[in-house]
């Protein structure tokens, strides 16, 4: 892992805290460090179903930042290849978009702003298409398209799963903007 990689990592996981949740109006579920159900248990070689879901929970609680690191470094870095991606800010906004919403809808957002077939998959055509267009100014038109995918979110989905009287999604979304909004400043 790089030190730029490392300091992108430890920037999403800042973000995160690490503080575990299992909010029922949180469609990941039960989360630690920004880390859910799924990718800990893909991390640790476990399948995750009914009658391992109880253990892993119990385990996700237990997760050192340590691990935390590994697994965003593993799963949404390395694995989606955002590695190829030379500017160190594009990389962080697109790492981080990933984290969020998935490596797949941050991939489709950058080759939407590319001009590229979105198909989610970051090879060697998006790589170097990336690679070509300055990194800090593609990074803001990525955070403009996932600026647009939340407003999607939001409106699309009104659920209140907690029954506060507020949309689950538009609790969400507080903390979904003002983490864009720190890309921004770090762009800019």
């Amino acid at each position: 892992m790089t030190i730029e990689d490392r300091e992108i990592v430890d920037r999403i996981l800042e973000s995160e805290g690490g503080k575990f949740t299992d909010r029922g109006d949180d469609r990941g579920g039960p989360t630690k460090w920004g880390v859910t159900l799924a990718p800990f248990a893909k991390a640790k070689g476990i399948a995750l179903n009914d009658s391992t879901r109880a253990a892993l929970v119990t385990e996700l609680k237990l997760m050192t930042r340590e691990e935390a690191v590994a697994i965003a470094f593993e799963q949404y870095l390395v694995e989606p290849k955002f590695t190829l991606l030379g500017s160190s800010q594009l990389r962080e906004v697109v790492t981080d978009f990933g984290y969020l919403a998935s490596p797949r809808r941050a991939t489709i957002a950058l080759q939407h702003e590319l001009g590229l077939v979105e198909d989610g998959v970051l090879g060697p055509a998006t790589a170097a298409a990336a690679n070509t267009r300055d990194g800090r100014r593609l990074g803001f038109c990525v955070i403009a398209w996932w600026f647009e995918y939340i407003g999607r979110i939001v409106s699309g989905n009104m659920a209140d799963a907690d029954h506060d009287g507020k949309p689950d999604n538009a609790e969400n979304a507080a903390g979904w903007l003002n983490r864009i909004g720190r890309h921004q400043r770090r762009l800019a």
